[in-house]
């Protein structure tokens, strides 16, 4: 029983925080404080575990990491090297992107709808409809009986 109110304190006091505090509190302070704990926690690791950090120096660790490191400064050297031959100035947007014409210089012809509700009217704006943007449309606006709700 020990052990486990002082785990169940801690939980709930958790919980008490991240849903009521941490909500209320600014992204750059949860940014910063979090790496903080993260240091924090990290020294805290290393004082309680010595012996796992005495081992090796970080010359052993760059060993295992070596062929990643050179794919990067590969890389890296390449992107510097193509920029500076090629001048480091990318193309503007306006430059890459294709002329686009004039709209509003573009003639525009809309539908004719004419007559009734029904469909009817006169024949000319049936005639004038099939060279209408919208081609040859069946206009009529009556819903079928399959539809309707009685």
């Amino acid at each position: 029983m020990e052990l486990f109110i002082p785990s169940l304190v801690v939980i709930i006091l958790g919980a008490i925080v991240a849903f009521f505090i941490l909500p209320k509190v600014a992204p750059y302070t949860l940014g910063v404080m979090s790496v903080l704990l993260f240091g924090i926690g990290l020294y805290q690791h290393y004082q309680t575990f010595p012996h796992e950090y005495s081992g090796g120096n970080f010359r052993d660790t760059l060993k295992d990491y070596a062929p990643f490191l050179m794919l990067l400064a590969t890389i890296l050297g390449l992107v510097v090297g193509v920029m500076v031959a090629f001048g480091g100035n990318p193309p503007s947007i306006a430059a890459s992107m294709p002329a686009i014409a004039d709209i509003s210089a573009m003639p525009v012809s809309l539908p004719s709808i004419g007559g009734n509700a029904f469909g009817g009217g006169n024949s000319t704006a049936k005639n004038n409809s099939k060279n209408s943007l919208m081609g040859n449309v069946k206009r009529n606006n009556v819903a079928s009986t399959s539809f309707k709700v009685t």
